[in-house]
């Protein structure tokens, strides 16, 4: 039994490692039993499983110094790569890519790695240029996984999920308004829900959640006056049973549980900035 519930804090994200490494290897293992990983933050790894081990795939990020540890074991290694290396100035990370030279390490890894594997062909292109190894393949979903199987929670309410992490600043600012303005319609008012999932904050403490709230609700305002004790416990940032209400909060909860939201969902809304940057999103939203 898995319960959508607490305040988002103390859960594991990771959603990359989640879709890219974790899943697909568990689901090859299944297929082929000869074939088995092993998932390490460290290459500290004991010598008999390098002895073992045929191939290493990192993900995202290789430092010089993995690559010539793995270079002495004698193994060949790629890289996995999920999005564009190069953010725009408005993405929450900007600053930190830039201060700690995030892209150009990326592409240290792309250039010397044996081969590349990518979500697109759009991203594919741009590893060519430095990789000419690059295969795509696509994010996927174990379908035998518990946390994806359809088992729908029955609601009176047409419900309307975002599910985007704290990362989408400006791609949820696209629509905003117009959400908030969604409130203002009797029938939206009495039939509707936006659901906001993956919420963690806590009181008078900054949070993207609170703002992506902010945002969508023009700061509560929009079912302040009709839910007056519920919009109360919100501003309070106390976890409250929303089922009722046009607006709701699903809190966050551990990557692997990242499927069971999709049952409080009946529409996904998944605006993206038209930039370089998002036109090299993998499918994984669709």
């Amino acid at each position: 039994i898995h319960e959508l519930s607490g305040s988002g804090d103390n859960v594991t994200y990771g959603a990359v490692p989640y879709y890219r490494m974790q899943k697909p290897h568990e689901v090859l293992n299944r297929l082929y039993p000869e074939f088995d990983f092993i998932t390490s933050n460290t290459l500290d790894i004991n010598e008999e499983v390098v002895k073992q081990t045929d191939l290493v795939l990192f993900t995202r990020t290789v430092t010089k110094a993995d690559a010539e540890i793995v270079n002495g074991w004698g193994k060949p290694w790629g890289v996995d790569i999920d999005d564009y290396w190069y953010l725009p100035e408005d993405h929450i990370l900007f600053n930190h890519y830039k201060e700690n030279k995030l892209a150009e390490k990326i592409e240290y890894g792309l250039t010397h790695a044996h081969f590349v594997i990518t979500t697109t062909e759009i991203l594919a292109d741009k590893v060519s240029k430095l990789n000419k190894n690059v295969y795509i393949i696509e994010n996927g979903i174990d379908t035998k996984d518990p946390a994806w199987q359809s088992n729908k929670i029955k609601s009176n309410r047409v419900r309307f999920g975002f599910t985007q992490g704290t990362t989408h600043v400006p791609d949820l600012m696209l629509i905003e308004k117009s959400v908030s303005e969604s409130f203002k319609d009797s029938k939206f008012i009495h039939n509707g829900q936006i659901v906001l999932c993956g919420f963690h904050a806590k009181f008078n403490e900054p949070s993207v959640s609170v703002g992506y709230e902010r945002g969508l609700t023009d700061n509560l305002s929009v079912i302040e006056s009709l839910y007056p004790n519920y919009v109360k416990s919100l501003k309070k940032i106390k976890p409250v049973n929303g089922n009722s209400y046009p607006y709701k909060r699903v809190y966050g909860v551990d990557v692997n549980a990242f499927g069971y939201i999709h049952n409080e969902l009946d529409i996904i809304v998944a605006p993206l900035a038209a930039n370089e940057f998002n036109s090299c999103k993998s499918n994984i939203k669709m």
